[in-house]
């Protein structure tokens, strides 16, 4: 009675609606009893293993879809195609897979010396014709008297007349001769990584 006014059924008992399980085709056996609804999984086995080698299932490579002829047209003009140029849907000719765009070059051997100091010709080595020679206007290099003929005029670019500063400013720029050489550069010293420099043996 308390089934029927209450919905009072034991933990895990079957409800009974008066089905006909024979007549429905998913169940084979017609016991209802025994069968299990929903969808059932497969199960996996080797889950770790084909997770670390996914090449090897054949289930994770995409399948060859089959779409219209219409649609890879289009893309054929919309899109551009790597290696091949941009079809403009003026008729473009068929061309080899061995075809190769653009210019061709004449095939010469370069290493890293040319590519750093090129092909200079005789003349463009030569110093320049105004090397030493002062190019600003009612400015020449003679001198007034006879013992200035070697002197040097100007600042020198190594600052080495006046007294090294140890700790100068970051807005002096003057080069006091203790800056790195390109040779530092490119062989560094194995305490500069320490932040040690030559200068604090």
């Amino acid at each position: 009675m308390y089934k029927m006014t209450h919905g009072n059924f034991a933990p895990g008992e079957q409800r009974s609606r008066d089905y006909d399980w024979n007549a429905n085709q998913r169940i084979q056996s017609g016991d209802a009893a025994n069968h299990a609804f929903g969808y059932g999984e497969q199960k996996l086995l080797n889950g770790a293993a084909k997770s670390i080698h996914p090449e090897r299932i054949e289930e994770s490579f995409p399948k060859t879809v089959i779409v219209k002829k219409i649609v890879e047209d289009q893309k054929a003009v919309t899109q551009d195609m790597l290696g091949t140029v941009k079809n403009l849907g003026q008729g473009q000719t068929i061309k080899d897979s061995k075809y190769t765009y653009g210019t061709h070059r004449k095939k010469e051997e370069w290493n890293a010396g040319k590519c750093i100091n090129g092909e200079p010709t005789e003349r463009e080595i030569r110093p320049d014709a105004d090397l030493g020679i002062s190019v600003k206007k009612n400015c020449t290099n003679s001198v007034r008297k006879e013992e200035d003929r070697d002197r040097a005029f100007g600042c020198p670019t190594i600052r080495t007349d006046i007294p090294y500063k140890y700790n100068k400013s970051v807005a002096d720029y003057a080069n006091y001769g203790d800056e790195p050489e390109a040779v530092d550069l490119l062989f560094p010293s194995t305490v500069a990584e320490l932040g040690i420099s030559e200068s604090d043996f």
